[in-house]
């Protein structure tokens, strides 16, 4: 196995990420697909790339889910100010749902470079690497909304106008 897949599979074993047992399941497998094979001489190497195929996908999986929590924890601490789906229940705090990806990152990049000031979310994307804006950027645009007009019941109502 190349040195940096034993590595990432090291790391996901000594983090409970991944069982023993799910690694040697995997290479099991690719073991039993290998022994079926009809040439006799290329069995050895096939052996060697199925199991790295086989490891590498396990990892890349099990690194996908572990982006995926990272991504969970940080949109739950959003989610007192911004709502749960991006949409605040404050009025004071801005809707993030439905708003283009560039537009979110150029913002929470502004905020942790503190060329755009406030004393709240300048602190709370200084923790945020880059690909974590990115990827709270992604998905908060990737949140479709229903935008509806207010109706306005013109019954009996005046309007003044403020025009000079």
């Amino acid at each position: 196995m190349s040195k940096n897949i034993l590595l990432s599979l090291v790391f996901f074993i000594s983090f409970g990420a991944v069982s023993e047992e799910q690694l040697n399941n995997a290479t099991k497998l690719t073991v039993e697909k290998t022994a079926t094979s009809v040439d006799e001489e290329p069995t050895e190497q096939l052996v060697i790339n199925e199991e790295i195929d086989a490891a590498a996908l396990l990892a890349e999986q099990q690194a996908l889910k572990v982006k995926q929590q990272r991504l969970q924890v940080q949109v739950n601490f959003c989610a007192p100010c911004h709502g749960k789906t991006g949409v605040s229940a404050i009025d004071i705090y801005p809707n993030l749902a439905g708003q283009q990806s560039d537009y979110l990152l150029k913002q929470l990049r502004d905020f942790k470079s503190k060329a755009r000031k406030d004393n709240v979310m300048n602190g709370m994307v200084s923790r945020l690497t880059d690909e974590d804006m990115q990827e709270l950027a992604q998905f908060y645009a990737g949140i479709e909304i229903e935008i509806q007009q207010p109706s306005v019941e013109a019954k009996d109502e005046k309007v003044i106008s403020t025009d000079l």
